[in-house]
């Protein structure tokens, strides 16, 4: 790989890019020109070797913000759980549970027809909340809603599909600890 003098390297792997990382760090090659995507993040922990100062990757999803992070935390030390260290999907995971219990409630039934034919219209056009207890308040009072949760606005299309999805970036830093440094959203086509 190195033999051509490359200007950066994307790495696109799971578990063996422990092995194409220290042969980066042993053949001297700068980390800050490596980008990987969500497979490689949070591969390399805190105190690991090599150290992938520099080195970027995409995850997908929003970033979950500290306060969510440390709700999940938790609950996964209350079950005994070790501690999470990547937090993929987790705000959207949570919005599309959210969701669906929006859709049942407004549709009054919890089947798979009644959550479909709902979910569009408690995503959009009316009333802003953010938490399910504000929003199934709002229903209980003939309300029409626009749930926007943890992971921002949610709208779908006439198919159902949702159009916006946000992939971020974060940047690892001396002693592989890693920070969000952005976050792209985009509309789906």
């Amino acid at each position: 790989m190195l033999a051509t003098n490359p200007d950066a390297l994307v790495v696109i792997g799971f578990e063996e890019s422990k092995v194409i990382f220290s042969n980066l760090a042993t053949a001297g090659y700068s980390f800050d020109k490596v980008y990987g995507t969500d497979g490689n993040y949070g591969l390399m922990q805190p105190g690991d070797q090599p150290d992938i100062a520099g080195a970027q990757f995409t995850n997908p999803g929003v970033k979950a913000t500290d306060e969510f992070q440390q709700r999940l935390q938790d609950i996964v030390s209350s079950q005994g759980g070790e501690s999470l260290k990547v937090f993929s999907y987790a705000a959207e995971s949570y919005d599309a549970v959210v969701l669906m219990a929006l859709a049942s409630l407004q549709g009054g039934a919890t089947d798979g027809t009644t959550i479909r034919d709902n979910l569009q219209s408690v995503s959009e056009d009316g009333t802003k909340c953010t938490t399910f207890a504000d929003c199934a308040n709002l229903i209980a009072s003939g309300t029409d809603i626009d749930y926007d949760g943890l992971s921002g606005p949610v709208t779908f299309s006439d198919k159902g599909d949702v159009n916006e999805a946000t992939v971020s970036i974060y940047k690892y830093s001396t002693g592989n600890e890693s920070a969000w440094i952005d976050g792209v959203s985009g509309k789906l086509d």
